[in-house]
């Protein structure tokens, strides 16, 4: 960039230099109609028939012109932040609604985070085998999801948290692996404390949410409350940690998971799994 303008620059210096009257001269350089005064690497400059010769303003202009369209350019890539979704899906395979999500997906050409239970992950082995194919993050949330087992003491989820991985690994094979997780619930309050310090002394890192659909909050959620809630969650944030299910009663999220994503897509938000996430809720929250 700063080449071409010093190029420009002697360019529009030398061309004044030429046309300047010099004693003994009314014009040094020969007018001729349409003669070639001098040439950029991408501008021709001309004398014109009628014999008057290009000004410095005229032959100024396009470069500034240009310098400044591209200075704008700058600024507003600068000015741009780009938005983040993760969209996350708890609690399946299921066999009546991930394979509606993953359709939906693939049609949009989005791959999203699946939490999945180890339980239903045996139930459903080839649904597991299709979202891992398909792209898509296979995240740990518990081999039984029994709230009453897994946090009965930390011993007994991490427990669990190992069950779900033999699992998975004898479903996708000895080389699947990951670190990371989801408490069933969630990892929120002063009573989850102990196992979110064994969960970080392990090795793992555990991702809650700051985004949702609200299919926790009932069996069929209507459609329209989906929606709206997705609309209240993802207000003003830059990053957007989804949180919704896949499980045999969310019919209506996969109902309405075209529309939630046009939705995202409209507020200017681009798609990523959670592998690309910058790790925040893994801190040991006191």
């Amino acid at each position: 960039m700063m080449v071409k303008l010093y190029k420009r620059i002697l360019l529009v210096i030398a061309l004044a230099l030429m046309l300047v009257p010099v004693v003994g001269f009314q014009q040094i350089i020969p007018l001729e109609s349409a003669a070639v005064v001098a040439k950029s690497e991408d501008t021709t400059l001309t004398v014109s028939s009628d014999g008057t010769s290009p000004s410095l303003e005229e032959v100024v202009e396009p470069y500034e012109n240009e310098i400044i369209e591209e200075q704008r350019l700058n600024i507003n890539k600068a000015a741009q932040k780009e938005k983040l979704a993760y969209l996350t899906f708890d609690d399946g395979p299921s066999p009546l609604v991930t394979p509606k999500i993953l359709e939906v997906l693939k049609q949009h050409d989005i791959k999203a985070t699946f939490f999945v239970i180890g339980s239903m992950a045996e139930q459903n082995p080839e649904l597991v085998r299709q979202i891992q194919e398909e792209g898509h993050l296979i995240c740990n949330h518990t081999y039984s999801h029994k709230y009453k087992l897994i946090y009965s003491s930390p011993d007994n989820f991490m427990a669990d948290v190992r069950k779900w991985e033999e699992v998975l690994k004898g479903i996708l094979g000895e080389d699947f692996n990951t670190n990371i997780l989801r408490f069933p619930a969630g990892s929120f309050g002063k009573k989850r404390l102990p196992f979110r310090e064994r969960v970080k002394e392990e090795g793992y890192v555990s991702i809650d949410w700051n985004a949702l659909n609200g299919d926790a909050e009932a069996l069929h959620v209507p459609a329209d409350v989906l929606i709206n809630r997705v609309k209240e969650t993802t207000k003003d944030k830059d990053s957007a940690v989804v949180l919704m299910h896949d499980s045999n009663t969310k019919d209506t999220t996969a109902e309405t998971l075209p529309e939630i994503i046009d939705y995202l897509i409209s507020e200017g938000y681009a798609f990523e799994t959670l592998e690309s996430y910058e790790i925040q809720s893994s801190e040991v929250k006191q």
